[in-house]
């Protein structure tokens, strides 16, 4: 899951992550994201919630936590990138597949601008260590290359389009609760930035206009997409709580 942070600048130059609310309001009435959207107000009221964003938000999260996530994300975003390749090539209309490509240059961006994070954070320490990709990291990634690889347009993109609407809820939560003496709150001061919502408008009217080409049944496979995405990026910052590591 940044800006300049690590998910964020995933949309970098197209924008960065608001300041505090939740999933975008719904669309039009028999919108495909208005759908889905309210079935994950339960996943999205469990982010908000959660102690890891609260102790990012505060300050009080232990260095190894954020050295963890940054490298994560970084390996995150490397496999994102891939899978908004395979998105990219279901595309019919030209100006989507620019769109994609746009997000495709500013994730490899991202995820430079985490590393180097990674490395003002490190206090000098060795972050090799960090870099294997976990369980729930590689799940992620592996769940979403595999609905990029098979899915329909619709349904790859639907299972890709949490990396947008989850970070900014929770960005929104961060920039809205982050304290002054935070150590972090140079880097994290970023995830109030409104023009991120732009990023996210786009990146769900995509969907939107995937979706009225879908069957119900293919519509119904993207919302399972999406919420599957949804729970993922829960189970991330709670595997980052945990400092998740391979128990063999």
């Amino acid at each position: 899951m940044t800006f300049q942070t690590s998910r964020r600048s995933l949309l970098a130059q197209s924008a960065a992550i608001l300041g505090f609310a939740f999933l975008p309001q719904a669309r039009a009435a028999a919108s495909w994201s208005s759908e889905a959207f309210e079935r994950a107000r339960p996943i999205e009221r469990a982010v908000i919630a959660h102690p890891f964003l609260k102790a990012l938000a505060d300050g009080t999260i232990s260095r190894d936590k954020i050295l963890w996530y940054l490298a994560q994300n970084a390996g995150y975003l490397r496999n994102y990138a891939a899978s908004l390749s395979r998105a990219c090539a279901k595309l019919e209309n030209p100006e989507d597949r620019a769109l994609l490509a746009q997000w495709i240059k500013d994730t490899a961006g991202t995820e430079t601008w985490t590393l180097d994070l990674l490395q003002k954070f490190s206090g000098g320490r060795d972050t090799t260590p960090f870099m294997r990709l976990r369980p729930t990291t590689l799940f992620y990634a592996s769940w979403e290359a595999k609905a990029s690889e098979e899915g329909t347009a619709g349904e790859a993109w639907a299972a890709l389009l949490p990396c947008f609407t989850m970070y900014e809820v929770a960005g929104r939560f961060i920039a809205g609760h982050i304290r002054k003496e935070n150590p972090y709150r140079e880097w994290l001061s970023a995830y109030g930035d409104p023009a991120y919502s732009k990023t996210v408008e786009s990146a769900v009217a995509l969907a939107d206009r995937l979706a009225r080409k879908e069957t119900p049944e293919g519509r119904a496979r993207m919302t399972e997409n999406y919420l599957t995405s949804c729970r993922l990026e829960w189970a991330l910052w709670d595997a980052a709580e945990r400092l998740e590591d391979w128990p063999v």
